[in-house]
């Protein structure tokens, strides 16, 4: 199943194999760039991504999914300086 079947605008992703968990929101509009989606940090204000569907480099799919509230807390806990 490709990324466009599978997600839809304002998604909150997650893949194990990017950054370490990145969640990102699936942008709006025209999303499709050949094998490449257009994405926004869900915490850095004014953060872009590009959501490949494909590693090339290692030759393995990204292996996209919809964040847990798990995947959400985990990220959102680096942002977080506790004491």
């Amino acid at each position: 199943m490709n990324f466009k079947d599978k997600f839809k605008p304002g998604d909150i992703i997650c893949s194990d194999r990017f950054h370490n968990g990145l969640c990102m929101v699936v942008g709006c509009g025209n999303n499709e760039w050949g094998f490449r989606y257009k994405c926004e940090d869900l915490v850095k204000e004014g953060q872009r991504w590009l959501a490949y569907e494909f590693d090339t480099m290692f030759g393995k799919p990204y292996d996209w999914r919809i964040a847990t509230d798990d995947d959400i807390a985990k990220y959102l806990s680096r942002f977080l300086d506790i004491p």
